[in-house]
């Protein structure tokens, strides 16, 4: 059953991922068309397909203790995406 959750994950990551690096258009309605801002999309975007990739190898593992560690690090990395993209939004008005 975590093997299929850590699965899904992973294919969520490759979406949000692949969305951050080739529709930036859908987030930058939020944030001003910048350079800076389309590089800070892209950095996070090549991260979350890392990280997709890095879920695949762990559901494959089946091992609990890389899934807790894969699941630590996706929801720091989504806490610090979450906020610095907030502060871009509050920034912009």
């Amino acid at each position: 059953m975590i093997q299929i959750l850590i699965g899904l994950v992973a294919l969520l990551l490759l979406i949000v991922g692949f969305y951050l690096l080739k529709k930036q258009e859908v987030f930058l309605v939020l944030i001003p068309d910048e350079e800076e801002n389309k590089s800070f999309l892209s950095q996070f975007g090549y991260i979350y397909l890392f990280l997709g990739v890095v879920g695949i190898v762990v559901a494959s593992l089946n091992d609990r203790v890389y899934a807790l560690l894969f699941l630590i690090a996706l929801l720091s990395l989504a806490a610090v995406f979450s906020i610095l993209f907030a502060q871009k939004m509050s920034s912009s008005n």
